[in-house]
């Protein structure tokens, strides 16, 4: 084999590489980015409120993490309201004894969604927990720049996990409602 085919043949790999890689970061971005219309879901009848507002992730892990969480509620009580981050909504955050928001991380990233959702839906001295699903559970820049976005006078409460990982949010759930 001559070394020009050689050559050619490793730049066509390179470029079939670098297709696959755009097309994947791609979809990741339109995920972060994608509105989804209000769908309400209610899980339990519990005497307290909680809200989930969840934006989906393209393979479904973030709808799982919350549903443990809802299913966690439920079982201690709690009526569960789960639905997308959407200007249509119109939840009186104050209302609720629990608030949680949750997404994704693409390549450092949330959703531009779910933060500005935070943003436009201020709410004060209330229990938050703001989770997030990702391989690097370890890095909390994305987790803590959402945080911030709550404001000082809320107790917030912080978990990034991997998709597997519901045991442990509905540990982290069990304890936070019994604070």
């Amino acid at each position: 084999m001559s070394l020009e085919l050689l050559i050619l043949i490793v730049f066509i790999l390179l470029l079939v590489c670098i297709l696959y890689i755009s097309v994947i970061v791609k979809k990741s971005v339109e995920c972060l980015n994608r509105t989804y219309e209000p769908d309400e879901i209610t899980v339990g009848e519990g005497k307290k409120l909680a809200l989930i507002i969840y934006q989906p992730t393209r393979h479904g892990s973030i709808e799982n993490i919350s549903m443990a969480i809802a299913e966690e509620l439920a079982l201690n009580d709690y009526k569960v309201i789960l639905n997308y981050p959407s200007k249509l909504l119109n939840y009186r955050l104050n209302e609720y004894d629990l608030i949680c928001f949750g997404g994704g991380v693409y390549f450092s990233r949330t959703s531009p969604i779910l933060s500005d959702y935070i943003l436009s839906n201020p709410c004060k001295n209330k229990k938050v927990l703001v989770y997030l699903v990702g391989r690097l559970v370890d890095e909390e820049k994305e987790i803590n720049e959402l945080a911030v976005l709550l404001g000082g006078s809320n107790k917030v409460y912080k978990a990034k996990v991997k998709k597997d990982q519901t045991k442990e949010v509905r540990n982290l759930v069990s304890s936070i409602i019994k604070e």
